[in-house]
């Protein structure tokens, strides 16, 4: 049997969150795309928060990034919408906002300095006193002393934002392969037309104009890029099951807690 051979516009190396998106936008303007994915334990779109949190990141980030990440949570809602309709499955996507809570007198002096690095980059936060922080949340240790308010921040359950974009994806055609092996770059010219399938029990190469590495800290299985400097950072979260405790993300300097629609925190 001669090895298959598949011709597209864009290949897609991953399949989470952003290999999925990518596949989807490209989809969306008529390309033909091909998603290769790998099983990984302990991969990013099933242990992800979901905070969609420019604000948070003020400190830390250049403005640059701050407006990218803004101008992203801004076009969400569209992005969010037309994943919805194609598919038919909910996405958790929430806009109650995050609150950012000062439970000690030293929390409050970070949360001012925070505060004027947002606005000076242009993030529309406002402080709350903490009797009005009370009645928009009432299940906050009553010794906390108030809070930021970011409203623009938005939040996403990636669980089911990657199932309804799997859903959405093999309704507008995007071709998904499955391959445990290894997969290379085909390098024609000093750039990549295409990845082959190593020990694929069907296809041999996908030929492209364009090849998205989206494997995260797996890209390095790529064999041309191996040298990459990446690799799985451990982290942990708890998962709490009950009545709803909360509306809106809620950040302290320690941890954060995000609240699902299901009771899930």
């Amino acid at each position: 049997m001669s090895p298959k051979v598949i011709q597209a516009d864009v290949t897609v190396v991953g399949d989470g969150i952003i290999g999925q998106s990518i596949a989807f936008e490209a989809r969306r303007v008529g390309l033909r795309v091909v998603l290769i994915s790998k099983e990984h334990p302990g991969a990013a779109t099933p242990a992800a928060g979901g905070m969609l949190c420019p604000s948070g990141e003020a400190f830390e980030s250049e403005q640059r990034l701050i407006n990218l990440a803004t101008e992203s949570c801004r076009i969400y809602p569209d992005f969010i919408k037309r994943i919805e309709e194609i598919s038919g499955q909910a996405t958790g996507y929430d806009r109650h906002g995050t609150l950012m809570v000062a439970l000690t007198r030293d929390h409050v002096g970070q949360l001012e300095q925070l505060g004027k690095a947002q606005q000076a980059r242009g993030l529309q936060t406002k402080w709350l006193e903490p009797n009005v922080l009370k009645e928009l949340e009432p299940n906050i240790s009553p010794r906390q002393c108030g809070a930021l308010l970011a409203g623009d921040d938005h939040q996403v359950n990636p669980v089911m934002l990657h199932s309804a974009l799997v859903a959405a994806n093999e309704k507008s055609g995007c071709q998904a392969i499955t391959h445990a092996g290894t997969t290379e770059l085909d390098i024609q010219a000093g750039e990549a037309r295409g990845v082959s399938l190593v020990d694929h029990p069907v296809y041999d190469r996908v030929e492209s104009t364009w090849v998205v590495s989206a494997s995260g800290a797996w890209s390095r299985e790529i064999e041309e890029l191996k040298d990459l400097p990446l690799r799985p950072v451990r982290g942990q979260y708890v998962r709490l099951q009950g009545d709803p405790l909360l509306k809106h993300v809620v950040r302290t300097p320690d941890l954060y807690m995000i609240p699902r629609d299901d009771g899930v925190l």
